[in-house]
């Protein structure tokens, strides 16, 4: 089974540990090119922010957050080995640095280094256990993973909490279909097309989860459904195929 999943990446920002550095003292030429620097990012000047960064980086090499903020900027400009190299570094000179885990998670999540985002994220959650895009991702990752059963723990964790937006609720499902925990996985599932009633995936993935449990009436609707959405789905059409063969409708 395919995962398709609906997680929409924000890349942590800058921003908010360009304060803090603002907010200690520091020599006037840093001062100069943090301002320099922040005036860059508001006009989505990437190299000129990555510019200005690497100054104060040279000025105050001991600040683990203008090294989150330039491993921030190098992540916009779309570099992958740059922004792993400062968020380690960040990490290791500030080990409680929640934002230099959370950006090393993400960079790993992006460019599909599976086990070294669970690993970063996990000490961001350490952190701050609260955090709902950090355990998202971590769930993700543990899904690339195949480990289904930690990331349906993790996902549930922000069930009860009550974050339950669509790519949650789809991963959750795509997690207990894999697991064989086919009731689990309707359950998630059928909130899943109350919330997106319109979305082929959703009708296609809680109809594998009720043709699994021998709910094959119920599979059939919902695989008519998904077509009915988007005819041009092949998955859609095996499925019901399938179910209505086991059905002995020949026809």
């Amino acid at each position: 089974m395919k995962f398709l999943l609906l997680l929409l990446i924000v890349l942590p920002a800058a921003s908010s540990q360009a304060q803090t550095v603002a907010d200690q003292k520091l020599p006037p030429e840093a001062i100069r090119l943090m301002a320099e620097a922040q005036a860059a990012e508001a006009r989505a000047d990437w190299k000129a922010a990555e510019q200005a960064y690497l100054g104060v980086v040279q000025l105050l090499p001991g600040s683990a957050e203008v090294l989150v903020n330039l491993g921030a900027i190098y992540n916009r400009e779309g570099k992958t080995a740059e922004p792993i190299d400062v968020f380690k570094r960040a990490a290791a000179l500030k080990p409680n640095l929640f934002e230099a885990y959370l950006n090393l998670g993400v960079t790993y999540f992006k460019t599909a280094h599976y086990d070294g985002a669970v690993s970063s994220l996990r000490r961001a959650l350490a952190i701050e256990s609260a955090h709902v895009q950090a355990r998202e991702l971590m769930a993700l990752s543990l899904i690339a993973l195949e480990n289904f059963k930690e990331a349906a723990e993790q996902l549930e964790i922000l069930y009860a909490q009550q974050h339950r937006d669509p790519p949650i609720l789809q991963a959750l499902g795509q997690s207990y279909l894999r697991m064989k925990a086919y009731d689990k996985a309707g359950a998630r599932l059928t909130e899943l097309v109350s919330i997106v009633p319109n979305s082929a995936p959703a009708h296609l993935l809680l109809g594998e989860a009720l043709d699994n449990a021998s709910e094959s009436d119920r599979a059939i609707s919902e695989f008519r459904r998904t077509i009915e959405i988007d005819p041009r789905l092949p998955e859609a059409h095996s499925a019901l195929g399938y179910t209505l063969l086991k059905k002995s409708d020949l026809d």
